[in-house]
C-alpha cells in the first residue's frame, strides 16, 4: 500500500511540474498557434509580455488578441483550417526567441511563420515589439 502511494505521489507531483509552464521556446510558439486556430482569446492573451514599455490591462489583452486571431484566421480558413504545426527553427540570444514555424493546413497547402518571444520570469511570451506591431497594424 505504501508503494502504491508512493507511485501515486509522485506521478502527481510530475504531472504538476508539467503542467506548471512550457520553458521550450519551440513548444510555446506552437501552442500560441493553435490558440490563433482554435480561436482561443484567453489561451492566446496569456501569451502576452506585460512587462514591457506598455502595460496591457486584460481588456487590452482581449482585445489585441481577438485582433490577432481575426487577421489570421483568415488565412487560416482559407485554406480550410490548420492540419498540424511544428517548429522548424529557433534562434534563441539571451532572453529572446524566433521562432520559424511550419503550418500544414487542411487544403494540403503549407505556410511558413516567425514568432518573437521573449523570456520572462522562465516563461516565453509574446514579445511586446511583435505586439505593437500587430496593434498598430490592425487599427
Amino acid at each position: 500500500m505504501k508503494e502504491l502511494l508512493k507511485v501515486a505521489l509522485c506521478a502527481g507531483l510530475l504531472l504538476g511540474l508539467v503542467g506548471c509552464g512550457k520553458s521550450d521556446p519551440e513548444d510555446v510558439a506552437v501552442e500560441i498557434y493553435e490558440d490563433i486556430s482554435d480561436g482561443d482569446v484567453k489561451a492566446l492573451a496569456k501569451f502576452f509580455d506585460s512587462n514591457g514599455s506598455k502595460k496591457l490591462s486584460e481588456a487590452e489583452k482581449v482585445v489585441l488578441a481577438e485582433k490577432i486571431i481575426e487577421a489570421s484566421g483568415k488565412t487560416i480558413k482559407k485554406h480550410s483550417g490548420l492540419d498540424s504545426v511544428k517548429a522548424t527553427e529557433t534562434k534563441i540570444v539571451p532572453r529572446q526567441a524566433i521562432v520559424t514555424l511550419k503550418a500544414d493546413f487542411k487544403d494540403d497547402s503549407s505556410a511558413s511563420l516567425t514568432i518573437e518571444l521573449v523570456e520572462i520570469n522562465g516563461e516565453w511570451k509574446i514579445s511586446q515589439d511583435l505586439l505593437d506591431r500587430v496593434g498598430h497594424s490592425q487599427t
